[in-house]
């Protein structure tokens, strides 16, 4: 169990830092992208496009740190009306279908990352290879479907103590 939590914890310190750094180049792109347009009347070709996967990467790979902290968007109102005892299983049942529908995500990312119109595309401004842009899903979700899967370990156990 230790070993899964240190992988859960190392996950989680590599999508954080990613994450910091996809919104730290997001803002870069965008703050360099408005002086050279309105100061030197001179806008940037690949500032736009840089900014959109910035953002593409922060949120594929952000939201994998927003699960294991428990702050990621949903909504549990159905959940929160059980009783106590009941509002564990709901939670329970929850994570699992969070899981198979992460992995059902995995693997399609996976697949649309490994095609060949994907290996042989660029991006139009930066000429930038886009397997490394869509690379983003695969990561972000295999990120995920780990911290998913610590959550529903945490969840088990929490149920197993009481």
């Amino acid at each position: 169990m230790k070993f899964l939590a240190a992988i859960g914890s190392l996950c989680e310190i590599l999508a954080t830092w990613m994450t910091i750094v996809s919104v730290g180049v997001m803002a870069l792109a965008v703050l360099a992208q408005v002086i050279m347009r309105y100061f030197f009347q001179s806008p940037l070709i690949w500032g736009d496009e840089l900014a959109k996967y910035s953002l593409a990467f922060m949120t594929f790979i952000g939201a994998s740190v927003a699960l294991r902290k428990g702050e990621l968007a949903c909504m549990d109102l159905l959940v929160d009306k059980l009783s106590p005892s009941a509002q564990r299983i709901g939670s329970i049942v929850v994570m699992i279908l969070n899981l198979a529908l992460i992995v059902f995500l995995l693997v399609c990312a996976f697949n649309l990352v490994t095609q060949r119109s994907v290996l042989t595309q660029v991006s139009p401004a930066m000429r930038a290879p886009m397997q490394y842009v869509y690379a983003c899903m695969p990561i972000g979700l295999f990120f995920m479907a780990v911290q998913g899967f610590l959550c529903l370990l945490d969840l088990c156990k929490t149920d197993g103590d009481s």
